[in-house]
């Protein structure tokens, strides 16, 4: 991984991700770190902006030993190091396998996702990880990450601000959604589908979102288009696919009865129609 320019090789379009240049500038910033400590990058934006893809596309740029996982409320230290369960039996930890994968050639990527949803005692433990490297083990031992193979991306959805020591440790960079175009883009190159149709499915995510008041994902739009275009036969059946992937609460007559949606879905439908698509 040390090399005069770590980016030159990274391209995260081959993966399907489109980077702005912000984020270009990030991933520059979090490759060419030196000193003490881990490589860290804090992610954060509102939910389905794409925190978590970026650290999926930038594992499979890499070719990196790729870590994930989800953190919650009532996370503590424990998942993260080795521990003794009911049976006596030692499992290893999510930043002990982090560690020992990083004494291997090549890079190691650990993503923590949604931070923001673990308590201030954890972000703690986690600082102290981050500043040292060192992972505790049996007891008076340690297991010690290789620093210069590791590269660490932590997301946030901004439920709760975090501690002053973490932010100064933390590169960090805000992602904000797509705009219509680029996402009728992406849409377009994952299904196939015509700009047209991408363009409803767009509009129609839209306007599910002014109803549940949230906001949906580039990957959920892709799966309704998917179902839209290889499922259904009807527009009954669009109606039912809209409210299982586009739908937030359980109460679908909302989004059914909003005039945007109840205008769109029969013109996403001829447009399905018009493709000749299985729907068909």
């Amino acid at each position: 991984p040390e090399t005069e320019n770590p980016m030159r090789n990274l391209d995260l379009t081959r993966t399907g991700y489109r980077p702005n240049p912000e984020t270009v500038q990030a991933l520059q910033s979090l490759l060419a770190q030196r000193g003490s400590g881990a490589r860290a990058l804090l992610v954060t934006g509102e939910a389905g902006t794409g925190k978590t893809a970026l650290a999926e596309a930038m594992a499979a740029a890499l070719d990196a030993n790729y870590f994930y996982v989800q953190l919650h409320s009532w996370t503590d230290g424990r998942k993260f190091f080795d521990y003794e369960t009911g049976s006596g039996n030692a499992e290893k930890g999510f930043l002990t396998k982090v560690a020992e994968s990083s004494q291997k050639e090549g890079w190691t990527l650990a993503c923590l996702d949604e931070l923001d949803k673990a308590p201030e005692s954890f972000e703690a433990l986690f600082l102290d990880w981050l500043q040292t490297g060192r992972v505790p083990g049996k007891p008076g031992e340690h297991l010690r990450c290789n620093l210069d193979n590791l590269l660490v991306i932590v997301t946030s959805n901004g439920m709760r601000e975090h501690t002053e020591p973490f932010m100064r440790r933390c590169r960090r960079l805000r992602m904000e959604r797509m705009s219509r175009e680029f996402a009728i883009e992406l849409l377009q190159q994952r299904t196939q589908a015509s700009a047209e149709a991408c363009g409803y499915t767009v509009d129609l995510s839209h306007a599910c979102e002014r109803v549940d008041d949230t906001i949906i994902s580039l990957q959920e739009m892709t799966h309704f288009l998917n179902e839209a275009q290889n499922v259904c036969r009807s527009l009954d059946q669009l109606q039912a696919a809209t409210v299982a992937w586009l739908m937030r609460r359980d109460e679908p007559e909302n989004i059914l009865r909003s005039f945007e949606v109840r205008r769109i879905l029969p013109l996403l439908w001829a447009e399905l129609e018009a493709e000749c698509v299985p729907c068909c």
